[in-house]
């Protein structure tokens, strides 16, 4: 398969966009979707012949990724985030698949994560399989505030492959826990209509079922002390999603649509 467009969406993305970009010169066009940014993404992008620039304004991450979707000229579509790598393993297999394939939608990918100076290969981080090549006709990016995934039509299946994609998205703890702030006050804006009561309830429980689930039961303790702090994030991430859904409404929404951009 060689006739595939990408799709990244960029806001101050320069510490990443080269390093994703160069693992992506074999494809004929990749959009980069850049809302707004103030630093050199677009003047990294432009050295890339096979670059098309985007500007648009933030519409959240599945309909600002859609913009991509809809100007591509092939239907298959690789969605790449900028802090990500296709390695020449995956390139390969990637290329090795067949053009027409009458009942496959999507292909989906294990993702390797690269934390504070390792590869995390427990906790949930791998293989963490994200669908990420699927055929615009048979398939979109559902229109979710965050972790969008890509739906298909219930005709269709997707089919797992074997090489990863490479995550570069946390060089530092604070980096990692502000991220998980702010998705979690994305995500608790879906949880507001639930009871009150279910929302006290999750707050108390959640958090520590989400660590115990990711340091013991997925195995987080054999990545040391980078599986602890993993575990750790995600419990943050619960009992601030849960607590964020309690105590505040969804009035706010524009202040978490504000935050959200900071992507990375």
């Amino acid at each position: 398969m060689e006739n595939i467009s990408a799709v990244i969406i960029t806001h101050n993305e320069a510490k990443n966009i080269r390093r994703c970009l160069e693992s992506l010169t074999w494809l004929p066009e990749v959009f980069v979707i850049d809302s707004g940014s103030t630093d050199s993404t677009r003047d990294i992008a432009r050295c890339f012949a096979n670059v098309k620039i985007v500007p648009t304004h933030w519409q959240g991450y599945a309909k600002t990724k859609m913009l991509g979707v809809e100007k591509a000229q092939h239907e298959w579509i690789l969605w790449v985030d900028a802090d990500e790598v296709i390695s020449e393993q995956m390139r390969t297999e990637i290329q090795n698949l067949p053009a027409e394939s009458t009942n496959i939608a999507a292909y989906a990918f294990p993702r390797r994560t690269y934390f504070l100076g390792k590869w995390i290969r427990h906790g949930g981080w791998y293989p963490d399989y994200c669908t990420r090549l699927f055929h615009r006709q048979r398939a979109k990016i559902a229109d979710i505030e965050v972790h969008e995934f890509v739906e298909t039509k219930a005709e269709y299946s997707t089919k797992k492959l074997s090489n990863a994609i490479e995550h570069f998205s946390f060089p530092t703890v604070d980096s990692y826990f502000d991220k998980n702030r702010r998705y979690a006050w994305q995500s608790s804006l879906r949880l507001v209509k639930k009871p009150r009561v279910v929302r006290l309830v999750q707050m108390f429980f959640h958090p520590p079922f989400t660590f115990v689930r990711s340091y013991f039961f997925r195995l987080g303790f054999l990545d040391g002390i980078r599986g602890f702090v993993v575990a750790m994030g995600s419990c943050f991430f619960s009992f601030m999603k849960w607590s964020y859904a309690y105590f505040e409404t969804p009035t706010r929404s524009n202040e978490a649509e504000r935050n959200i951009k900071s992507k990375t």
